[in-house]
């Protein structure tokens, strides 16, 4: 009879403390935000995320995040300034064709006489033809199209700031273009070459470019205010350059409020009140187990 009592209390203590909730760990969540905003040079604002129904929607409050990171992606797209036009080269002249030219020159007069009478001619004028070469000039002429700013994208977050920047250098050219006629070379009389001339471009690119992002963790500052009411501001400017902010991404350590330590934030895990009384009701139920087989004995 009393070594029957005292399994059954024993079991009781046992089946109690089995019966207490195992504490949960943190888990990470993570909420992708898309943006599609062109942020100019000299610009900042500041964004407001409200996260409450996301975080509702995994099981947790706002009070519950205890940790994470903030990334922040943005895209810098060439942008080239004026095109600058280079002196012409590999300069060709041929010759394209003729046209007459004409000289003068004097015919000096002379006199002839017969034995009956003389006959006089005066001198004059004449003019000759010949043959002028006209010309053909072909030449070519680079386009530079530059983009040299690295553009940044300055994310401030909590008291922290971080900066992202464009640095993908790129070059390229084009394949010269169909002949421009330029205009021909005057000619004033008949006795001078033309020449004709045209040119063609080819467009040359320099640039830098390429994706913007950062990475910041929840400092104390950022934490509190996502705490406070589940709205996390985010600050982004453009410093330098200009560049297309196109998404932000939170990945949040989330820890129920229970299993966190009543005196801060990511302390060792306590039970509930719930699981303490069990503990309780546990442990008395032992002691009184190992007073019955005292007296028994």
């Amino acid at each position: 009879m009393s070594n029957s009592s005292g399994m059954g209390l024993a079991f009781v203590a046992a089946g109690a403390i089995a019966s207490m909730p195992a504490s949960a760990g943190p888990v990470t969540v993570t909420h992708a935000v898309t943006l599609n905003t062109l942020m100019q040079q000299g610009n900042s604002s500041t964004l407001q995320f409200d996260l409450n129904n996301f975080l509702s929607s995994e099981g947790y409050s706002a009070g519950e995040v205890v940790g994470g990171t903030v990334s922040v992606f943005g895209f810098s797209e060439a942008s080239y300034g004026a095109p600058q036009y280079g002196s012409s080269y590999n300069t060709n002249t041929y010759v394209s064709g003729y046209h007459n030219g004409y000289y003068a020159y004097y015919v000096q007069g002379y006199r002839s006489c017969g034995w009956w009478s003389c006959y006089y001619s005066g001198g004059y004028t004449a003019w000759a033809a010949y043959s002028i070469a006209d010309y053909t000039q072909l030449s070519d002429r680079d386009v530079t199209h530059v983009d040299a700013v690295a553009d940044q994208m300055r994310v401030s977050l909590g008291t922290s700031t971080a900066t992202g920047t464009a640095d993908t250098i790129a070059y390229s050219s084009s394949a010269p273009g169909q002949y421009i006629y330029d205009g021909t070379t005057p000619c004033y009389g008949s006795n001078c070459s033309y020449t004709t001339m045209y040119h063609r471009d080819r467009d040359i690119y320099s640039a830098v470019y390429g994706t913007l992002e950062t990475t910041q963790a929840l400092d104390i500052g950022a934490l509190l205010d996502l705490n406070t009411d589940g709205i996390l501001g985010v600050g982004v400017a453009a410093p330098v350059g200009q560049f297309n902010l196109g998404s932000i991404s939170f990945d949040l350590v989330v820890q129920h409020a229970q299993a966190v330590a009543r005196n801060g934030l990511g302390a060792s895990d306590v039970p509930e009140p719930a699981g303490l009384a069990l503990t309780g009701l546990a442990l008395a139920a032992a002691l009184a187990a190992g007073r019955y087989r005292r007296r028994a004995a």
